[in-house]
């Protein structure tokens, strides 16, 4: 039996802060990754912007709303984004107002790179709105963009192999 060896791609979740939509992002790629088996082919990561909460773990409230779904995103720890990080395959920002931030940031020739993560969740919205310091159900209401969106970025990194 022959093993067709893909390189690793990376994919990095940018929110501003880090505490709410990246690492949420996070895992539910990583879960979805594991049930298509494409985990071992594709590295998932979250970074923020600001450096406002490095090393903190995600918000109380992302915690609970992600693990009510499934998802354990309790080990992801904030680390702001580095010009390395731009190497990443794909580098999707939760936000026009992030977006901006990465293009700004970004290294010379690679301001292309960001992109907008719910552009995958073909559904005509462009970003998911923060929850930090909301409720419950806002949390739950960004979760369902970014579910949305993490299946179709699925979908399109199973149509690229």
């Amino acid at each position: 039996m022959s093993m067709t060896y893909f390189p690793r791609q990376t994919v990095l979740f940018v929110s501003n802060g880090g505490v709410c939509r990246a690492p949420m992002a996070a895992g539910v790629l990583a879960q979805l990754l594991r049930a298509s088996d494409l985990s071992r082919a594709i590295e998932v990561g979250s970074v923020a912007v600001s450096d406002v909460h490095v090393g903190a773990a995600p918000d109380p409230l992302a915690m609970e709303v992600a693990a009510a779904r499934g998802y354990d995103i309790s080990e992801i720890r904030v680390r702001q984004i580095q010009p390395r990080d731009f190497d990443a395959t794909s580098v999707l920002a939760v936000d026009a107002v992030v977006l901006t931030a990465l293009r700004d940031m970004s290294p010379r020739g690679l301001g292309d790179r960001p992109q907008l993560l719910a552009r995958y969740a073909r559904l005509g919205v462009s970003n998911i709105v923060d929850p930090y310091g909301g409720t419950t159900s806002d949390y739950e209401v960004a979760l369902n963009l970014i579910e949305a969106s993490c299946k179709g970025l699925v979908a399109a990194l199973s149509s690229d192999r």
